[in-house]
């Protein structure tokens, strides 16, 4: 049997209100495993208490919109908190804030699929310009295909090494 929604009232009688305007009010109902209350709100199942609460105070959110926190509390449902964004304006605030993966490239040994060293790489075209070692034995001897080792070479593939 499916639980009946929340009214406003009972909703609120899961916020731990603080009399300070400024102060976070926990939400102390259910927590998903990522930290984010959810609740059954106006016949749907597994709302995030944020948009309930906004809209509790604020009305309806517009479509492309999400809730953010501005103290960056998930159980936090202080409406005092909470502002309107688009996805993008999320994330950028989020990165702002210090928090969230930041995506950083990976080039040269610090690439996930490296096979040769930074050393590798000097020591390939070292020995290929100077010493006239062929690119099928280079490959031979440092694990890495024949193609790897021309690009490698010619500047294709490895331009930066320690960058």
């Amino acid at each position: 049997m499916a639980r009946p929604f929340l009214s406003d009232v009972a909703f609120w009688r899961q916020v731990a209100i603080d009399p300070f305007p400024e102060a976070c009010w926990p939400w102390t109902g259910s927590l998903k495993p990522n930290g984010y209350g959810y609740t059954r709100f106006r016949g749907k199942s597994n709302v995030l208490v944020r948009r309930v609460a906004y809209q509790l105070e604020n009305g309806p959110i517009s479509a492309g919109l999400v809730v953010c926190h501005r103290c960056d509390w998930r159980r936090c449902r202080n409406p005092n908190h909470l502002f309107l964004a688009t996805q993008t304006e999320n994330m950028v605030d989020m990165r702002a804030k210090g928090r969230g993966y930041v995506f950083e490239p990976r080039h040269g040994e610090r690439h996930g699929r490296c096979t040769a060293t930074d050393a590798d790489v000097a020591e390939i075209r070292w020995r290929y310009a100077l010493e006239g070692v062929s690119q099928t034995e280079l490959g031979r001897l440092y694990g890495i295909k024949q193609s790897q080792v021309d690009r490698i070479v010619r500047g294709e593939s490895r331009t930066v090494i320690n960058g």
